[in-house]
């Protein structure tokens, strides 16, 4: 999915990385989690930073992270 990055988004995304305690070097992180809260209905993120994503949506049930090494297994 791409989405275009808005100013609410961004908004979003930092105060995720301060909710979560990282700093900006998260941003990119922050701005994926971010369009998956988003989205209506059960998220799944695939990644290969499953702690920043983890923590970046912490207390949101409805997204899932998981490893990319774990698809197609």
């Amino acid at each position: 999915m791409v989405e275009p990055v808005s100013k609410a988004l961004g908004e979003r995304a930092g105060k995720l990385i301060g909710a979560a305690g990282l700093a900006t070097d998260q941003a990119v992180d922050a701005m994926v989690a971010a369009t998956a809260l988003a989205q209506e209905g059960p998220v799944v993120i695939v990644t290969s930073d499953v702690p920043h994503l983890t923590a970046l949506t912490a207390g949101h049930e409805r997204v899932q992270t998981v490893h990319v090494d774990k698809i197609g297994r």
